[in-house]
């Protein structure tokens, strides 16, 4: 009995290691300050890595991975940036609609001069004998009214670019903030997933000090005291960054920074297409880019036809009301109404602003061919990778399955290798899982189903 004991002792230590080297493997290893030449209080090590992992945390919070979607929607600034963005680009259209009503104006002068400007002879002296009488073209004291109605003709051509513009603005918005959206659902998501897996290695790692703590006791061999310290580095490093996804995971969700989160087992994803061109065609379909580089193609030719507009006249018309007391040869009110056409000459300018915006929408049309292309060879690309890590998946379950199911071995030489191969199947699997479910969300996020 005592030596199937210590042989389940040695096992464990022998984990110890080979789970060093897994997580060694997987990122950088935090190295002691110097070199280690007293065991003497290698017992209270433990303690010491206890410390370094323990958070300044309130009470655990649990957390599912709908609600870590939810509240990192709810509560990020960059969507509350998109959406002020939206309301603006809203406020401008309607402003650039007001361009299709007829402007009102009103006017009101009020002028005192020196004296009376100038005189008129009223009489022609043709029955009666011709007399001067001397009546002020201007009043000392003149007020002068004015209402009226000024409707642009012409210029409704422009206004009606400005609104396809405008519209076009509102549009293309919406989809930097369904972008952002997107982004941000498939950023959480990797968090959770990411942190969920760390939890999960730093489970084993505590294990393997918990076991080369136990072979230290029984045996205070200098290899077991070699393993812990290494597994203790390796808990060092998997906690800071337990710590510093936490972090940023709390930040997005608005809660303290040092809550320690209780997450949920992620469900098993499945791939949601089963041929790559299914996948290029849905992220075509549903992509907020593609869909922005489209909008910035009807806005180059919005303003093809805007600066097409500049080469009819600016026609106008007018109706107005004045009431005046400034000059008594007039009637004190009347009304009226008119029109007036005027065309600016400058030397081509027009023309060449013409052929600018000509090329400008020839380039946006390029470019939202570029940004298709481009897309579907990504989508493609997360396909392949989503199916290619499915399988590494599948062999890394497998192999873990069979490294449990094999039987270890007497010779102690022998068990070494035999339970490092076990662990490093283990975390194999954590990592191999870790990175499917990553690719699906990458897929999903690119096809418009990252929600």
């Amino acid at each position: 009995m005592a030596n199937s004991s210590n042989r389940r002792i040695c096992f464990v230590s022998l984990l110890a290691v080979g789970n060093c080297l897994s997580v060694a493997a997987q990122g950088p290893v935090v190295q002691p300050a110097g070199p280690v030449s007293d065991y003497s209080g290698v017992e209270q090590l433990p303690d010491l890595a206890g410390a370094v992992a323990t958070d300044m945390a309130a009470s655990p919070y649990h957390l599912s991975l709908d609600e870590a979607k939810s509240r990192a929607l709810e509560n990020s600034v960059i969507m509350q940036l998109a959406s002020e963005q939206v309301i603006a680009k809203c406020h401008a259209l309607e402003a650039a609609r007001k361009d299709y009503l007829p402007k009102l104006l009103n006017s009101f002068s009020y002028f005192h001069f020196d004296s009376d400007l100038g005189t008129v002879l009223t009489t022609p002296g043709i029955f009666n004998p011709a007399t001067t009488v001397a009546v002020p073209v201007i009043e000392q004291d003149s007020t002068i009214y004015t209402a009226a109605a000024i409707q642009p003709i012409t210029p409704l051509l422009k206004v009606k670019q400005a609104v396809n513009i405008g519209e076009v603005d509102v549009a293309t918005a919406r989809a930097q903030r369904d972008f952002a959206r997107r982004e941000l659902t498939k950023g959480v998501e990797q968090l959770y997933l990411g942190l969920f897996a760390a939890q999960q290695i730093r489970g084993w790692l505590e294990q393997a000090a918990a076991g080369a703590q136990q072979l230290i006791t029984a045996t205070n061999s200098p290899d077991a005291k070699i393993s812990l310290v290494e597994v203790q580095q390796n808990l060092v490093t998997v906690n800071g960054q337990i710590v510093t996804v936490k972090d940023q995971l709390n930040q997005l969700i608005n809660l303290p920074s040092g809550t320690e989160l209780v997450l949920d087992q992620p469900p098993a994803p499945q791939i949601p297409f089963a041929c790559p061109d299914d996948a290029a065609y849905a992220a075509v379909a549903s992509s907020p880019k593609i869909r922005e580089a489209r909008l910035q193609a009807e806005k180059a030719e919005a303003v093809v036809r805007l600066a097409e507009a500049d080469y009819y006249p600016s026609v106008n018309a007018y109706g107005f009301y004045v009431n005046q007391n400034a000059t008594p040869t007039i009637q004190e009110d009347f009304t009226g109404v008119g029109m007036s056409a005027s065309y600016l000459l400058e030397w081509g300018k027009k023309r060449d602003t013409l052929r600018q915006w000509q090329a400008t929408h020839v380039l946006a049309r390029k470019n939202l061919q570029k940004e298709i292309q481009d897309l579907q060879l990504n989508a493609a690309k997360a396909f392949h990778k989503a199916n290619r890590t499915q399988q590494a998946l599948n062999y890394a379950r497998q192999l873990a399955k069979l490294n449990r199911e094999a039987q270890l071995p007497a010779d102690p030489f022998q068990l070494k290798f035999a339970a490092k191969d076990r662990l490093e199947a283990e975390l194999g699997a954590i990592k191999a899982d870790l990175d499917y479910r990553n690719a699906v969300v990458e897929l999903r996020a690119i096809t418009g189903q990252c929600e």
